[in-house]
C-alpha cells in the first residue's frame, strides 16, 4: 500500500512540474526583452494568409507592439512618431518581421518595409500619411480593403525580383499586369489611362477616391471595375470593343 501512495505522489509531481514549466514558456517569446501587453485568444487580429498556428499573446517590443505564428513576426502596431523616415527591422526579438497586420495613425514620408516581409494586411495603412512605399522582392501578398488609403502618397515602387507584384508610374499591378492593385491616392496627374490587357480593378485599387485624378480611360480588357467609387473623376471613357462596361449619358455602366 505504501509503495502505491508513494507512486502517485511522484506522479501528481511530474505533472505540477511540467505545468509550470508550461506557463513560464508562455511568458516569453525569446529573449526576454519584450513585454507582454495583452492576451487574445481570439483571432479578429489574424488573417487567412498569416501563418498563424502559434501563439495569440500579443507583445511589445521598442516601438512594436507583435504577435508571433509559425514562420516569424506580426507587427500590429507601431508605437514611433516623430520620425521623416520609419524602417521597420527585419527581425524583432530574434525572429523575422514577416507580416504587417496593423500599423496605427502615422505621418512620415516614407516607411521602409524590411527585406523579410512576406504580407501586407487588410487596412493596415489606412489613413497613415505617407509619402512614398517601396514594395521590397520578398513581399507575397498585399491585402485589400483599402490596405493602402493612403490621402498624400505620391507613388509606389516595387522591386524588380519581385514574383508577384510589379510597379508602372507609381501605380501597383499584379506581375502579369492583369490586375491594379494600388493606386496612389495623392499622385498629382488628373488624367489616367490603365494600361492595355488589365482585368480587374478592385474596389480598394483607387482606395476612396483619388483627389487630383479627373479623368480615367477604360481599356477593352477590363472586366471588374469599381463604378462608384471614383467620387472625384468627371471623364469616364470606355474602348468600344469592352464588353464589360459603356458610358451612357456621361455615367460609366455594366453592359
Amino acid at each position: 500500500m505504501m509503495k502505491k501512495i508513494i507512486a502517485v505522489s511522484l506522479v501528481l509531481c511530474a505533472v505540477a512540474l511540467a505545468g509550470c514549466a508550461n506557463e513560464e514558456k508562455a511568458k516569453t517569446p525569446s529573449s526576454g526583452s519584450s513585454e507582454v501587453s495583452s492576451v487574445s485568444l481570439s483571432t479578429d487580429n489574424t488573417s487567412d494568409t498569416s501563418s498563424d498556428t502559434e501563439s495569440k499573446i500579443k507583445y511589445t517590443s521598442g516601438d512594436y507592439s507583435y504577435f508571433i505564428v509559425d514562420d516569424g513576426i506580426v507587427i500590429t502596431e507601431y508605437h514611433g512618431s516623430g520620425v521623416a523616415h520609419v524602417v521597420i527591422p527585419e527581425t524583432i526579438d530574434g525572429r523575422p518581421v514577416v507580416e504587417i497586420k496593423g500599423f496605427g495613425t502615422v505621418e512620415t514620408e516614407t516607411v521602409v518595409f524590411p527585406e523579410t516581409l512576406k504580407r501586407i494586411g487588410e487596412s493596415c495603412f489606412y489613413r497613415c500619411l505617407i509619402e512614398r512605399l517601396h514594395i521590397p522582392a520578398s513581399v507575397e501578398y498585399i491585402g485589400g480593403s483599402l490596405t493602402f488609403k493612403v490621402s498624400n502618397l505620391k507613388e509606389y515602387t516595387v522591386d524588380p525580383g519581385n514574383k508577384y507584384y510589379t510597379a508602372v508610374d507609381g501605380v501597383i499591378y499584379t506581375k502579369d499586369m492583369k490586375e491594379l492593385v494600388a493606386y496612389p491616392e495623392g499622385a498629382e496627374r488628373t488624367e489616367f489611362s490603365i494600361p492595355k490587357g488589365v482585368e480587374i480593378i478592385s474596389v480598394s485599387s483607387f482606395g476612396e477616391s483619388p483627389y487630383e485624378l479627373k479623368k480615367v480611360f477604360i481599356p477593352a480588357e477590363v472586366k471588374e471595375f469599381p463604378i462608384d467609387y471614383l467620387y472625384t473623376v468627371e471623364d469616364i471613357s470606355v474602348d468600344p470593343n469592352n464588353r464589360y462596361y459603356c458610358v451612357v449619358d456621361g455615367k460609366l455602366q455594366s453592359r
